[in-house]
């Protein structure tokens, strides 16, 4: 297993959105969420809740694992 910072796992989340062909948009319509705020948290212009990152790592085909 892998321990990733708080940053490469922002960048691992957003390419994996984009090799998925989904849009900010689209992740912000599953994570009942805005584009603006996706669009912050992807930048580290704001803290993703854990619940919401969780939810857009399964949506993008990742697992998880927080300790």
């Amino acid at each position: 297993m892998k321990t990733l910072t708080y940053t490469d796992l922002l960048g691992i989340l957003k390419a994996k959105r984009k090799e998925k062909g989904l849009i900010q948009k689209d992740i912000a319509e599953h994570l009942d969420s805005t584009p603006q705020s996706v669009l912050n948290w992807e930048q580290n212009k704001f803290d993703m809740p854990t619940t919401k990152m969780l939810q857009y790592a399964e949506l993008v085909g990742l697992e998880l694992k927080i300790s």
